[in-house]
């Protein structure tokens, strides 16, 4: 229980491995003019039927490092709140201050970044949320997946515990 911080922030960057997010709805899986991809600033839709439906679900569902990384696949434009990318670099600034965190947990030095850094990193996950709500990438929200509950809920414990062995 000493170095639980060192578990937790280990755990963290596993659990960015998990889904985080399904870019569509169900319902836009089963209405095939929704169901497609963009190329040249225009969206060619794809044919429709059930075989195709839990290929396409799995592949519309990211998990946080794909949504971070994201950022360097896009083209660097005028960001504003209504863009996606900005919660893309939300959850890149989050995966970094996770590295960071596991980084200085195991070193025992410094808890009171660890303590800051996960109030950060919460505060960054919450933005990314909100920001994919208000762009209209997520438009339910049975569209965020387990990763993001785990992950805010791990960045919590962090916080609680590093908090803990900064008072003692």
């Amino acid at each position: 229980m000493k170095n639980i911080t060192k578990y937790l922030s280990s755990l963290s960057l596993v659990l960015l491995l998990l889904p985080f997010l399904q870019t569509c709805t169900n319902q836009d899986l089963k209405n095939p003019e929704y169901v497609g991809y963009e190329k040249n600033g225009k969206h060619i839709p794809l044919n429709y039927n059930k075989a195709k439906s839990k290929k396409l679900k799995s592949e519309s569902t990211l998990n946080g490092y794909k949504i971070a990384f994201s950022v360097f696949k896009n083209e660097p434009k005028k960001i504003n709140l209504d863009d996606a990318i900005l919660a893309d670099y939300f959850m890149l600034s989050s995966v970094l201050i996770s590295i960071i965190i596991c980084i200085l947990s195991f070193l025992n030095r410094l808890n009171f970044i660890v303590f800051y850094s996960s109030l950060t990193n919460i505060l960054f996950v919450i933005l990314s949320i909100y920001v994919f709500k208000k762009s209209g990438v997520l438009r339910e929200f049975h569209q965020i997946k387990v990763g993001y509950y785990l992950y805010t809920i791990n960045l919590i414990l962090i916080a609680l515990f590093s908090k803990r062995k900064l008072s003692i």
